[in-house]
C-alpha cells in the first residue's frame, strides 16, 4: 500500500485523525526563526570600510550552488575594494568542515576584532550583540539575510547618527516562490521593497528580466551569466572532443525541493516505462539528493545516487545519453546547462520568461508542462539513441571565467560616492 492510500485509510478513523491533530497542535510553533533579530553595538574600530557577507552557513555540508556563488562573489568584491571583510553566519555555527580559507580568523561575537578577515558565528544570538562599524557595508545572500540586514542598517544609522547605508543583495531566485501564499511568502517578497537602498545583483539575465517584468525596482542593479564549475570545466576540457554514451537516463532528483518537480518527473518516467519497448535496457540514475530507489513499470528502477563528488558526477555526465532537469522558477539553474555541454540530450521546462533553447541544441523544452509530454519527449529521444556525442567545449557557459569583474568594479566606484 502506498503512502497516499495509507493516508486515505487513516482519515476514515476519527480516533486516529484526532490523535494526529493533537500531536500537530502540541508541536506547532508560531515563531519565524529565520528572522530572529540581530542586535548590534558600537565598534571601537571605525577607521575603515568593511564589507560583511551575511550567509546561512559556510559548512561543507550546507554549501551548494547558492552559497558557493555568494562566497565567490564576496571574494571578487573583497579583492577589488582591498578592504576589511567579515562573514557572519546566521543559521549554523561554523564547524571544522568550513569551506573558507585559512585567511579568515574565527572570532567570537563578544570580540571587537581588528583582524582584516573575520568570520563570526551568530546563529545562537539570543541576548547577544555583534559589533558594527560606522562604515560597514552588508551583503545579503538569501531573503532572511536581507530581512535581517534591513533592520541592521536602520540601527547602524541611528547608532552613528548618519544616513542609512545601502546594502548589496545577491538575488539568486525569486524566493517567495519557495513557499505557498503564506507568512514566509510575504516576508521574502518584502525584502524587494523600497524601504531601503538596495543594490541588486541577479544570478542570470532571465531572473533579472523576471523582476523587471514584475515591476520590482532597485536603485542599482546588475546581472551575471552563470558559468561552469571550475572542476567540471577541467574534466570536460581534458575529455577530448567526443565521448561514448550508454543507455543511461540521468535525472536531477531532489524530492524535498518542490521547485525541482520530482513527483512530476517520476510520473513521466512511469508512463515512459510502460510504452518504451526497450525500457529494460536503460539505466536510470537520480543525482542531487539521496532517496529510496523507485520502481517504475516493467521492472525498470530509478536508482538514487544522492549528492556525488564532482569526479563521480562528471563520469556520469559523460556516460549519460538523456538528462531530465526541471526548475519551476525563472532562474535557469545549473544542472541542465551542465548536462547539455557534456553532450546529453537534456529535457527541461519553460517557466515565465525563461526559455533555455537558445543555450545550445542539446536543450529540449517540454512542449507542455505535463508528465505525458515528458514521457513522449523521453521516448522520442531514447528511440534516437546513438553511442557517441560531441562535448560542447566552446559554449559561453564553459568558456567564460570572470562573471563578476565588471560588476564589482562598478559597485566599488559607487561605494566611493556614498
Amino acid at each position: 500500500m502506498n503512502r497516499t492510500n495509507i493516508k486515505r485509510v487513516l482519515k476514515r478513523f476519527d480516533f486516529v485523525r484526532g490523535v494526529f491533530f493533537k500531536i500537530r497542535e502540541a508541536v506547532q510553533s508560531y515563531d519565524i526563526p529565520e528572522i530572529y533579530e540581530m542586535n548590534i553595538r558600537e565598534s571601537m574600530n571605525n577607521c575603515e570600510m568593511r564589507i560583511n557577507l551575511v550567509v546561512p552557513s559556510v559548512n561543507q555540508e550546507h554549501v551548494f550552488g547558492g552559497i558557493s556563488t555568494a562566497l565567490t562573489f564576496f571574494e571578487f568584491l573583497k579583492t577589488e575594494i582591498k578592504c576589511d571583510a567579515r562573514i557572519i553566519t546566521v543559521d549554523a555555527e561554523v564547524n571544522q568542515r568550513s569551506v573558507l580559507s585559512k585567511d579568515y580568523k574565527l572570532v567570537s561575537d563578544v570580540e571587537d576584532s581588528i583582524d582584516k578577515y573575520q568570520i563570526v558565528s551568530f546563529a545562537n544570538r539570543k541576548g547577544k550583540t555583534i559589533p558594527v562599524r560606522k562604515e560597514d557595508i552588508f551583503i545579503a545572500t538569501a531573503w532572511w539575510t536581507a530581512y535581517l540586514i534591513k533592520e541592521i542598517i536602520v540601527k547602524q544609522a541611528d547608532l552613528y547618527k548618519q544616513k542609512m547605508k545601502p546594502f548589496i543583495y545577491l538575488i539568486q531566485d525569486f524566493e517567495p516562490g519557495f513557499y505557498s501564499w503564506s507568512s514566509n511568502y510575504l516576508l521574502s517578497e518584502s525584502t524587494y521593497g523600497q524601504d531601503a537602498d538596495v543594490w541588486a545583483v541577479f544570478n542570470s539575465e532571465e531572473l533579472h528580466d523576471f523582476f523587471k517584468n514584475n515591476h520590482f525596482h532597485f536603485r542599482n542593479q546588475w546581472f551575471f551569466h552563470p558559468v561552469f564549475n571550475q572542476k567540471l570545466k577541467e574534466i570536460l576540457l581534458n575529455s577530448g572532443i567526443k565521448v561514448i554514451k550508454k543507455k543511461i537516463i540521468l535525472i536531477y532528483g531532489r524530492p524535498h525541493t518542490p521547485r525541482n518537480a520530482f513527483e512530476f518527473i517520476v510520473e513521466g518516467l512511469k508512463r515512459w516505462s510502460l510504452r518504451q519497448k526497450d525500457a529494460h535496457e536503460w539505466e536510470i540514475y537520480s543525482a542531487g539528493e539521496k532517496h529510496s530507489d523507485i520502481n517504475l513499470e516493467n521492472g525498470v528502477t530509478v536508482k538514487s545516487l544522492g549528492k556525488m563528488s564532482l569526479e563521480e558526477y562528471a563520469a556520469l555526465l559523460k556516460a549519460s545519453f538523456v538528462g531530465i532537469s526541471l526548475m519551476v522558477s525563472p532562474h535557469p539553474s545549473y544542472p541542465p546547462l551542465e548536462m547539455s555541454v557534456f553532450g546529453i540530450k537534456t529535457i527541461t521546462n519553460v517557466c515565465y520568461n525563461k526559455n533555455l533553447k537558445y543555450f545550445n541544441d542539446n536543450i529540449i523544452n517540454l512542449e507542455f508542462n505535463t508528465p505525458e509530454a515528458l514521457s513522449l519527449t523521453l521516448e522520442q529521444l531514447c528511440n534516437g539513441f546513438v553511442s557517441e556525442a560531441k562535448l560542447l567545449t566552446d559554449n559561453r557557459f564553459v568558456r567564460d571565467d570572470n562573471q563578476f569583474d565588471y560588476i564589482v568594479k562598478d559597485i566599488h566606484s559607487k561605494l566611493l560616492l556614498i
